[in-house]
Parts: C-alpha cells; structure tokens; sequence
C-alpha cells in the first residue's frame, strides 16, 4: 500500500492551533456539512438548513451563517441516523472534540486519538465522555472501561456508565455494520459528526476506495468529525472517520476511514474470551 498522507481530525477549542479547515473534493461532494439538530424548515427549494462559515474578518470559525437547502429526504435521514451519534470529549483534552457512536448496549466506537488527544493512552478512561442528544436532554455520560483499542488503526470499543437520572447509551438504537464495503467510483456515503465542536452535522459524497484495513471517502469533513460512522445507503457503517489528507480543498483531497470489516473482524479475535461484550454488539 502506498502510505497515505494524513491529518486527524479531532479539533481543539484553540483554533488558532489547528490545522483543520473542511476537505473536499468538489467533484465527489454532493452534499456540503449541515446541521442536523434544528427544526425542519422545508421550502420549495428543499429544508433550509446551515453549515459551518469561515469569517474573514478574523479568521474565526462561526457555527452559522453558511446557508443552503438539502433534499427532504436526506435531511430527514441525517437527522434519525444522528441520535445514535454523538459529541465526545478526549479524556486527556477538554478543549478538544470528536465524535463517537452507538454500537450496542452502552458500548460505543470511536478513534484512539478521540480517547486519548496525545495518542499515548489506550487503555484507561480518564475523563472520556460523551454527550446524548436532546431526546436525552443532552446529558453526558462518562467512560466506564476501554475494552480494546488499536493505536495503529486509531479505533476504540467503549463502555459508559449510564447517567444518574436513568439516561443511557443502551437507550439509543445502535446501527448496524455492512458485511461488505461497496467500492467503487460511484458509492454514495455520508458522515455524520460534530465538525468544529459546533454539534452534530452531516454531508454525502461519492467514491469510496480501498487501502487495504482503510479506504479513502469523498464526503465533506470538518476536524471534529474523527470516530463517527460513514454509512453506505442502506443507513449501515461502513467505516470510521479517521483522518483527511494535507489539500483539503482540490480535486486531491480525499478522507480516510478504518473499514468496519477490519474493525469487527479485531474484535472478535481480541475480544473471544469476552462473549458478554460481543453478544452486545449489533452485528
């Protein structure tokens, strides 16, 4: 394989330190990051919704003023699809943020580098956390045990404790695995995450192309969306965000994901004396 050039995406507070603008390739990109978790404002055009806008005047990121319109049908399956995604705090970092999601029980995936922001932990909590979203009135719960993670791969299986007031990961419906990766030039994605620390968004692209336990993706990411799902268009992962390369914005940009099947496939080797992890996972 080719060694691929690439930067994580899990943003820090500190923009300034950051070297985390959108990667697009505008050919591949058919639909741009917007935010999901807002009420539905459907026009002729389709719903009416915003994404992230890079201010001039300061070189300062907002989290609205970048508007446009998305097909109904897309919006509305971003939106189902987000509440089993969620925004997530490194445990070595408060200030830093990525993405992490249901995968059954109260076990979650996400990136090392979400765990831990330094990438030397890969074994203990710390102050790893997660917040629900407003169906559970946006509440955080906090890490109970990293059962594996993959400093290589850059991926975690999780465990949190459920919230005090009876609010829980295993409330949520956890999604589904692809038993096989679609490649090719034409296979539509979307990535939902929370770009920027801004909240859940998401967008779609299409191109999805093997490097050997990766592959590369199209659809449009921000730093911040490192761990979430890219899903195939039957709603399944495929895939883990990981990384973007150095041309963020060029007909040479591109994403990088870990495929679930090499994900899946670790964890039931690592995992086998864990049948009571395992038996949890949506498989």
């Amino acid at each position: 394989m080719n060694k691929l050039l690439v930067f994580t995406l899990c943003t820090f507070v500190s923009f300034s330190s950051m070297s985390s603008d959108r990667s697009i390739k505008p050919s591949r990109m058919l639909i741009n990051l917007f935010k999901i978790n807002i009420s539905k404002k459907l026009t002729s055009r389709g719903v009416k919704v915003s994404g992230i806008k890079l201010d001039q005047r300061d070189d300062t990121y907002k989290e609205y003023g970048n508007s446009f319109y998305v097909p109904e049908k897309s919006f509305d399956r971003a939106k189902k699809l987000g509440r089993s995604v969620f925004r997530a705090t490194p445990g070595d970092n408060s200030s830093s943020h990525g993405t992490a999601f249901a995968v059954g029980g109260n076990l979650l995936l996400t990136n090392q580098h979400v765990l831990s922001s330094s990438r030397r932990n890969t074994t203990k909590c710390k102050s790893f956390r997660i917040k629900l979203n407003s169906n559970q009135k946006s509440k955080s719960l906090n890490c109970k045990k990293v059962h594996y993670c993959s400093k290589s791969l850059d991926f975690c299986l999780i465990e949190m404790y459920n919230h005090k007031k009876g609010y829980s990961l295993s409330k949520e419906i956890a999604l589904k695995f692809a038993s096989v990766i679609p490649y090719g030039d034409r296979t539509e994605t979307m990535i939902i995450g929370n770009p920027m620390g801004f909240g859940l968004h998401a967008s779609k692209g299409a191109g999805v192309s093997k490097e050997n336990s990766l592959f590369k993706f199209y659809a449009p990411v921000w730093g911040g969306n490192s761990g979430g799902p890219v899903l195939n268009k039957f709603n399944e992962v495929i895939g883990i965000v990981r990384s973007q390369s150095p041309t963020l914005m060029s007909e040479k940009s591109y994403n990088v994901a870990v495929g679930i099947d090499t994900v899946i496939g670790i964890l039931k080797r690592k995992l086998k004396d864990k049948p009571e992890i395992l038996n949890q996972l949506n498989l």
